[in-house]
């Protein structure tokens, strides 16, 4: 998910920088979905027709790709929270997993934006091993994440304790 976004910002980057006015987000999206911060776009983007007109400019990032993987993985985790058969014990701990999930790409976006408004460099030469920008918005990205084999733990623990009672 995250090579996927750096690459289209770098893309849309270079795009911007040859002129180009129009830039287009459907070759990067495929089968997944968009994670869209009205806060960063600003009066570049509005409402009409049922959706949303985003004219991005070169120095910010409001919108990544979620891909299809990210999407059906929270729409498993939706199923299992809408189940009236879990017991709540089970129901809690999923659903801190799930806004867990959710946190971890809004982080992404936030990151993504912060590197491209301190430098285009973090993106145009991230692949350079010389340079200090070598996959620097990787390690920022990786310092906030959150980790989710805790969650997946407590997950586990309660339903061990519905199981075998505490034991």
């Amino acid at each position: 998910m995250l090579s996927t976004n750096l690459r289209m910002v770098e893309d849309r980057i270079r795009y911007f920088r040859t002129g180009g006015t129009a830039w287009d987000i459907e070759p990067y999206r495929g089968d997944g979905q968009l994670l869209f911060d009205w806060s960063v776009a600003g009066d570049h983007a509005r409402r009409y027709a049922g959706g949303i007109k985003y004219s991005p400019t070169k120095r910010e990032v409001a919108i990544i790709v979620l891909p299809k993987k990210y999407i059906s993985s929270k729409a498993v985790l939706l199923k299992y929270l809408t189940s009236g058969m879990l017991p709540g014990t089970i129901v809690k701990p999923l659903k801190d997993m799930d806004a867990t999930v959710g946190e971890n790409a809004n982080i992404m976006l936030r990151v993504m934006n912060a590197a491209l408004q301190k430098d285009e460099d973090y993106y145009l030469r991230r692949g350079d091993s010389t340079s200090c920008y070598w996959q620097a918005v990787d390690g920022m990205y990786r310092k906030q994440f959150i980790p989710l084999e805790p969650k997946a733990a407590e997950i586990t623990e309660s339903i061990r304790l519905i199981l075998y009672g505490g034991k």
